[in-house]
């Protein structure tokens, strides 16, 4: 209710680029950056393009590393300085720091 007194009640049922829509059709201009929506842009089509491609490789709860968590501690190894030899994949940033 209190959010409806500061006009912060609306319903976003569409996003684009670097816009929203509420359920009464208005335009709003995106300012919260969370979660790259103002450096990609909502519903990038290279970024579903690319979710689109992953969804279809397998992903399984298992004790190996799959394929792309591979590729990217490789990558992540050549572009850091030292002689890295592991990496960990954490599920979150405290999870990470534990």
């Amino acid at each position: 209710m209190m959010m409806g007194l500061i006009g912060f009640d609306k319903h976003f049922t569409r996003a684009e680029g670097i816009y929203v829509w509420d359920n009464k059709g208005n335009r709003y201009l995106d300012f919260l950056g969370a979660y790259g929506a103002l450096n990609l842009g909502h519903n990038h089509p290279k970024i579903i393009d690319a979710v689109n491609r992953v969804k279809e490789v397998p992903n399984l709860l298992q004790a190996s590393l799959g394929t792309l968590p591979a590729a990217l501690a490789k990558n992540l190894a050549l572009a850091t300085p030292g002689d890295l030899r592991r990496s960990f994949f954490g599920n979150s940033g405290a999870e990470a720091v534990e």
